[in-house]
Formats: structure tokens, sequence, C-alpha cells
């Protein structure tokens, strides 16, 4: 495998504020496997107009994980519920992968080009 790659994007449910990531696993003959297609952020003041690119890929690179603690939970253990949740993922496709190799992977942001017209340059 050669890294992790979120693709961050206008959301089509709220163009004006919302934004969505989808992570991929980028494999090593350069395909793309979806790991999560869920998540998303909705910018305040300003709208996506008033984000710059950097502040896009720090956002998506939270947004994807791995998530917060919740009361009873330690952040070690939602990160490792997270990874293994991957590997899981990665397995079902036939991807062999510890949690370890996985975390350690460089992790890329792309940002599409509608949305990068969108932002404050």
């Amino acid at each position: 495998m050669k890294n992790l790659l979120t693709l961050a994007d206008i959301s089509a449910a709220n163009p004006g504020h919302s934004s969505n990531a989808h992570l991929y696993a980028v494999l090593t003959d350069g395909n793309r496997l979806v790991l999560l297609d869920d998540r998303g952020w909705t910018s305040g003041f300003g709208g996506i107009d008033a984000q710059t690119p950097d502040e896009v890929t720090q956002t998506a690179k939270h947004v994807v994980g791995p998530d917060g603690t919740v009361p009873g939970e330690s952040q070690a253990e939602v990160d490792r519920w997270y990874w293994m949740t991957l590997v899981g993922q990665l397995d079902d496709a036939g991807i062999s992968i510890s949690a370890a190799d996985l975390s350690a992977l460089p992790h890329e942001v792309e940002i599409s080009e509608r949305l990068l017209k969108r932002l404050k340059v």
C-alpha cells in the first residue's frame, strides 16, 4: 500500500457551507479503495469562501479520524478501534496490513478543483 488519501469536495447538500471528505487507501498500483465516505464538515461564518487550502487540508484530515473520545473510552481505545476497523475493510478486500503499518502510512489530502476555486487564497 502506498498511502492514505482524503479527497475533499463541496457537499451537494449545502454547497455554500459544507464540504465532504472521502478517505481512500491508495494501492501500489495506483488504484484507490474507499475506506470512509460518510465524513464532512460545515463551515462557519463566511462559509467555504472564507477557508484557505491549508485549513481545508487540516480539517479534512481531522474529520476522517480517528474520532474523539466518548465518556468511558480512552483516546487509545478509540484509535485502536478506528485502525482495526479500517484494517478489517482492507482485509475484506484481500489486502493484508497491520494497524500499526496502516497508521504509519503518509496521509495526503487532495482538494477538488471546484472546492479549490471557492477557497480564499
